[in-house]
């Protein structure tokens, strides 16, 4: 029950996207987002559909990979370079310096 909710969400929200001339794959994400435990909680990624839920995931980054153009990631590399980068190392320096600035110290998960 719980996996043809799924499909059926996600292929709903690839066709609503798809309307609204986005690709696909942003309503399946959004379909996703709404059914699990971000917003409503109708769908869990563990249990028996944990392995389903991986698997999910390495076919999307597959199908990203594949709908790539190398000639437009080399016409617009070094900006976005610098942009994801940044994406990465901003909050990350942001996080490590507020953790500074408040005094937390490390915790050491328990045994």
């Amino acid at each position: 029950m719980v996996l043809a909710l799924g499909l059926g969400a996600a292929r709903l929200g690839g066709s609503l996207a798809k309307r609204l001339g986005l690709p696909p794959v942003v309503g399946k994400m959004g379909a996703g987002l709404l059914l699990g435990p971000a917003a409503l909680g109708a769908i869990r990624a563990d249990g028996p559909l944990a392995p389903s839920a991986e698997v999910g995931l390495v076919l999307l980054m597959f199908l990203a990979g594949l709908e790539s153009d190398p000639a437009a990631l080399r016409a617009v590399g070094l900006p976005t370079t610098v942009v994801a980068l940044g994406g990465v190392a901003l909050p990350m320096l942001a996080g490590l310096g507020l953790g500074v600035g408040l005094s937390f110290r490390p915790t050491r998960p328990s045994s």
